[in-house]
């Protein structure tokens, strides 16, 4: 199987232009850690997102089943490294005691 990145029509326009910022902040045990993703076209990057994971859900070597959130049925790191790899997002890491 195969999973390619389909050209949008030139009508996308400003929505495939305009920048996005996605803030995760995450508390446990007196320690803040935040984590913001940074990038352009969040709309186009929904569709990058879906076709890597039927990508990795295809592959072989998969051995994962049953009904699984993503965290799960996807690694996330890879995820976050392949985004930063292919589709030019950025990340900014904060961790501080509360």
């Amino acid at each position: 199987m195969a999973v390619s990145q389909i050209s949008l029509p030139g009508e996308a326009g400003l929505r495939s232009q305009a920048p996005f910022a996605i803030l995760v902040q995450n508390q446990r045990r007196g320690m803040t850690r935040s984590l913001t993703i940074t990038g352009h076209g969040v709309y186009d990057l929904t569709a990058e997102i879906v076709a890597y994971a039927a990508s990795q859900l295809a592959r072989p070597d998969y051995n994962r089943a049953g009904f699984l959130p993503p965290a799960i049925a996807l690694d996330p790191q890879a995820l976050l490294n392949h985004g930063i790899v292919h589709w030019g997002i950025t990340l900014s890491q904060e961790g501080m005691d509360a």
